[in-house]
């Protein structure tokens, strides 16, 4: 039985050399596996969360006017790397200004000015158990439009919140 995440190479190679095994989905063992984590793994989550908390704080003190977005990146991932992270970060997004508005921002380096917003995705991996943080904030004072908009955006994450609850749908909750 193969675990559902193999890739076909696996099964092609695995009939190459034994074509008188059955193989089998193993989703219904290791789907029902993956549901339930152990407290060891709950740890390895909790560790890496933490940790990518702890990155995004260290990259919020390290801004500079005029500070790029490859350095910052670059930041991010000595720091995961520093705190212990498998390999640094597993990923990183960094934008700045108008390129937060667009999903994974745009190509090429941005620097960042006073007043601008910043968008900071990223995310490390502890003994294969990932974290993935993404902060949003301005970089500076916000002005009014600024902070209207953070308002609304802040009661509809509490509308979110105050919502979700066990056996609520997600469809109920977006509502």
């Amino acid at each position: 039985a193969l675990d559902p995440a193999a890739p076909f190479v696996v099964s092609t190679r695995l009939r190459a050399v034994a074509p008188q095994i059955r193989l089998l989905d193993a989703s219904p063992i290791v789907d029902g596996c993956r549901m339930c984590k152990s407290p060891a793994e709950l740890a390895l989550m909790k560790q890496a969360t933490a940790m990518t908390l702890q990155v995004q704080r260290l990259a919020a003190s390290a801004m500079h006017d005029g500070i790029g977005t490859g350095e910052l990146k670059q930041f991010i991932d000595h720091a995961h790397r520093a705190l212990g992270a498998d390999n640094g970060s597993t990923f990183c997004i960094v934008q700045f200004g108008e390129a937060t508005a667009y999903p994974h921002g745009i190509p090429g380096e941005q620097y960042l000015r006073e007043g601008e917003l910043v968008l900071i995705d990223t995310g490390c991996s502890v003994q294969g158990y990932q974290s993935d943080i993404t902060r949003c904030y301005i970089f500076g004072q916000p002005d009014a439009e600024q902070a209207r908009i953070w308002s609304l955006e802040q009661a509809a994450q509490q509308a979110a919140f105050a919502a979700a609850r066990p056996g609520a749908t997600c469809e109920s909750v977006d509502q």
